[in-house]
């Protein structure tokens, strides 16, 4: 049986402000996990098939893949900051990079690293928005058992 206090945090869509890095510092200083797993997640959405009429088939695939390429880089930017932290403050850190749905990447990473404590941001959409796109934070903290944070 593994007793290890590990904490996630998950890297999507936009950077987490000063203010909410400065709460994942307070966390990890109070809750001293022995492990961080940093999940930087490019979302992959299917586009409509409109793209493909304005752009054309090969030109639409290469926009996507642009796109895609785009937010890994972005993924991967925000978590830096956090890596930095944790090295600092000698937590054994691990990344992980992962391409798809959103909800379904940290559903099942959780599933597979068992952390004690998750950490997402929060959303900044309006209920309009959440209504018509859907929200993670609101589908984590429904669907997961796991203690989360939301900075």
């Amino acid at each position: 049986m593994n007793n290890k206090n590990k904490m996630m945090i998950a890297f999507y869509q936009r950077p987490y402000s000063s203010k909410s890095v400065q709460k994942i510092k307070e966390l990890l200083d109070t809750k001293k996990p022995d492990e961080l797993l940093l999940l930087s997640i490019a979302e992959q959405k299917k586009s409509s098939g409109t793209i493909n009429s304005y752009l054309g088939r090969k030109d639409a695939e290469k926009l996507r893949d642009q796109y895609q390429k785009d937010q890994e880089i972005r993924s991967n930017q925000y978590a830096k900051e956090i890596l930095k932290i944790g090295e600092n403050k000698n937590i054994t850190t691990k990344t992980s990079m992962k391409k798809g749905n959103i909800f379904k990447i940290i559903k099942n990473k959780m599933d597979e690293y068992k952390p004690d404590i998750l950490i997402i941001n929060h959303s900044d959409k309006t209920k309009l928005d959440k209504i018509l796109s859907g929200c993670v934070e609101d589908e984590v903290v429904k669907k997961c058992k796991n203690k989360i944070i939301v900075v």
